[in-house]
């Protein structure tokens, strides 16, 4: 019998794909407003995980819970 062993399969569908090349494209056009030149945008895309902002979520705001607010705890101070 042994053990249950956990199985998790994970893949950027095409939503995230295209999110990811229009990041590219936006961050270019915000570089070059401000001047940069020679911008070189690397279509590459890590595995899925990698970001922490696909890990969970924070609290922008000052509910429910302020404690967890990015706004109180990080910008207010």
């Amino acid at each position: 019998m042994g053990r249950p062993i956990v199985s998790i399969q994970c893949e950027f569908k095409e939503n995230e794909k295209a999110m990811h090349e229009d990041m590219g494209g936006t961050a270019k056009e915000m570089l070059e407003a401000v001047g940069f030149k020679d911008i070189s945008i690397s279509n590459t895309i890590s595995f899925p995980g990698n970001s922490n902002h696909e890990m969970g979520t924070a609290r922008m705001g000052e509910t429910p819970k302020p404690q967890y607010s990015i706004v109180l705890t990080k910008c207010m101070k």
